[in-house]
């Protein structure tokens, strides 16, 4: 890993923690300036929570580039740390009349 690389994801991470969402913004600029293999390097620095919490900030009116440029192994891992809401298949409580 280059230290332009490493400087890039700690930048990056210390966004991220205050804002998913800047964090992502940040990456845009990143792919950008620097080009898509620079942003996917240092993707693959950021440690899982911070992804998903980038990720968390953004959705389908509001895609982010992170989802576009992850690999499968850090999808995977992101869905293993962040939680599933299940509340869409709750069954009703009262009984149908």
């Amino acid at each position: 890993m280059s230290q332009q690389i490493a400087v890039l994801a700690e930048k990056v991470i210390a966004i991220t923690h205050e804002n998913g969402r800047n964090g992502g913004d940040i990456l845009e600029q990143i792919a950008s300036d620097e080009g898509d293999q620079t942003m996917i390097a240092v993707m693959s620095e950021l440690d899982i929570m911070s992804v998903a919490k980038i990720l968390r900030s953004f959705d389908a009116t509001v895609p982010s580039i992170a989802a576009w440029l992850m690999e499968p192994e850090t999808i995977g891992s992101m869905l293993d740390v962040e939680p599933v809401s299940y509340t869409h298949l709750t069954l009703p409580t009262t009984p149908y009349v």
